[in-house]
């Protein structure tokens, strides 16, 4: 009887120690740092991606190399000796996939501003030029940006070797008649005709693809100058 008292006061104990250690140590250590996902808004430009991500996907890219630059990256905005240092075929796919991440969505841009917004976001540090003429800068109804050290023209109101309109280009031009401007990046590119990625054309603030023919185009583009972003 003795030890049977001796053994359930000694469980006692234990049981009491268990639960003070419990209570004074044990607890679940909450992260300090959790975890939160980001998902597209409906409706919503992509500015919000600057403030919600810090890191780009690897898996975004098909390309080995560009797979390869983007994981040696940690930022998803640029510095301007980063976004210089990168060959131009990087920088045109950047802005490209930028532009192809907004693909059908609905927008409060025009097309010149959407340009302008994509090529931003895409570097971190450049911006298209004001639109002008070639003897009058700034003025809207014209067909090429005012002078600027992160832009260079690659073709100017000429027909050319469809190679030559290169995945990411951006294009200021006239469309159906002159004095009617039109800003639009460079989609793709064959010897049936070009396709661009642009906003304000498929419908009001919307941002889509659309292809035409080079009799098209020729016939209803009057004057055009096409630019890399340096």
């Amino acid at each position: 009887m003795k030890r049977n008292i001796i053994l359930v006061m000694a469980l006692a104990l234990l049981a009491c120690a268990c639960v003070a250690i419990y209570l004074g140590g044990c607890s679940e250590e909450k992260s300090s740092n959790p975890v939160t996902s980001v998902t597209k808004p409906a409706n919503q430009p992509l500015e919000y991606f600057r403030d919600s991500l810090t890191t780009l996907d690897p898996s975004m890219y098909e390309d080995e190399e560009l797979e390869g630059k983007v994981q040696g990256e940690s930022q998803a905005l640029y510095s301007a000796t980063q976004w210089h240092s990168f060959s131009q075929s990087y920088r045109n796919q950047l802005i490209f996939d930028k532009a192809m991440a907004e693909n059908g969505w609905s927008t409060s841009y025009n097309c010149k501003t959407w340009a302008q917004h994509i090529v931003f976001v895409a570097s971190g540090c450049i911006t298209l030029p004001l639109t002008a003429m070639p003897s009058q800068c700034p003025r809207a109804d014209g067909y090429v940006f005012c002078p600027s050290s992160d832009v260079r023209i690659r073709l100017q109101n000429q027909s050319a070797n469809p190679s030559m309109f290169q995945r990411g280009n951006v294009m200021q031009m006239w469309y159906n008649g002159p004095n009617n401007p039109h800003t639009a990046f460079i989609h793709t590119s064959d010897a049936g005709g070009i396709t661009f990625i642009d906003c304000n054309f498929v419908g009001a603030g919307k941002v889509g693809t659309h292809w035409m023919s080079w009799s098209t185009f020729y016939s209803r583009v009057p004057a055009y100058t096409l630019y890399e972003v340096l």
